[in-house]
């Protein structure tokens, strides 16, 4: 059984969770034998849109800091990611290529155009799929479009998908940077498109 269509925007974390919930332990397994694990843990926490929006708003991307009230600062750095997605602090730097990895999903998978993010998790869960490495980049496609780098498109990530390209290798890559880079990257652009210039955050 599918995990619907209904839940299925790319920025969905519930769909991710949808997903590790129909996905056999064998399934898991492989993900785990790739470096992964993990991501196998993810839970999904409902936290108010309205305090996201205030954290964000504290947010000095230059400093790389939370800073509330002018005095309370929480450092934000690339060493903090490990904490919350327990992959490794380390690997080799990883370089945005959409158009290769657009071509490696087409190849891989036989297509004539990049398929909906549905797609992949309907391979993940049908029994008829076996291929360990289909596995893990089926999985990591969705990881990524609804987790590591979720954005605000309907397309499935492709910025990265170079990464999957050798699946025993895709460990080596330090994701941790990367899942940084977008954070603070996001961030900036939400608060040049969103906030009036000199306007201080109001109190959540």
């Amino acid at each position: 059984m599918g995990a619907g269509r209904h839940v299925c925007s790319v920025f969905s974390t519930k769909y991710f969770v949808d997903i590790l919930r129909g996905m056999s332990s064998g399934r898991k397994d492989v993900i785990s034998k790739y470096g992964f694990e993990p991501l196998l843990k993810f839970e999904k926490t409902d936290i108010p849109s309205r305090f996201v929006r205030y954290i964000v708003e504290c947010v000095d991307t230059v400093s790389s800091q939370i800073i509330v009230a002018d005095e309370k600062i929480i450092p934000i750095s690339k060493d903090s990611v490990p904490y919350v997605l327990g992959l490794l602090d380390s690997g080799d730097l990883a370089t945005q290529d959409k158009d290769s990895g657009r071509n490696f999903i087409l190849s891989r998978f036989s297509l004539t155009e990049m398929p909906n993010i549905t797609f992949f998790g309907d391979m993940l869960i049908s029994s008829d799929f076996h291929s360990e490495e289909g596995t893990f980049i089926c999985f990591m496609v969705i990881a990524m479009s609804c987790f590591l780098f979720p954005s605000s498109s309907d397309q499935i990530h492709i910025e990265f998908l170079t990464l999957l390209v050798n699946p025993k290798r895709t460990s080596g890559f330090d994701f941790c940077a990367l899942v940084y880079d977008w954070i603070l990257t996001g961030i900036n652009k939400f608060v040049i498109s969103g906030r009036v210039p000199g306007r201080k955050p109001e109190v959540f």
